[in-house]
């Protein structure tokens, strides 16, 4: 039963570790507004 706490918590180390050096992640949900708005432009 330790194992799995100790793999538990090694797992869950290295996703940190991973999205805090991943770059530009942004883990805030989904946003609305301007600055985000997809626009199709059709010529």
């Amino acid at each position: 039963m330790w194992k799995l706490v100790v793999g538990f918590i090694v797992f869950a180390g290295l996703a940190l570790y991973l999205l805090m050096t991943g770059g530009d992640i942004d883990m805030s949900g989904e946003k609305h507004g301007l600055l985000n708005a997809h626009v199709v432009v059709t010529v």
